[in-house]
């Protein structure tokens, strides 16, 4: 099972980041690992593309996240 609170992205100085927000097995983005027994708990998201697999290797959790450059989002009015 997955924690509701065991990810979050952000966006901080116009980069995406993926973070782990403390869970027990870590997260792994685009191959790297964070969060669980490693020292880091965040990697930069790429432009457009990323695989994360929330948990282990093993995880049958693995997603496509698609990053949209900040320039190109719609503003709101």
């Amino acid at each position: 099972m997955v924690s509701r609170n065991h990810l979050a992205i952000t966006r901080e100085g116009g980069k995406a980041w993926a973070l782990d927000r403390g869970s027990a097995f870590g997260t792994i983005v685009n191959s790297r690992e964070i969060g669980g027994r490693h020292n880091s708990t965040r990697a930069p998201l790429d432009q457009e593309k990323n695989q994360v697999i929330i948990g282990p290797a093993t995880s049958r959790y693995i997603f496509l996240l698609n990053v949209t450059p900040e320039e190109s989002r719609p503003t709101s009015v």
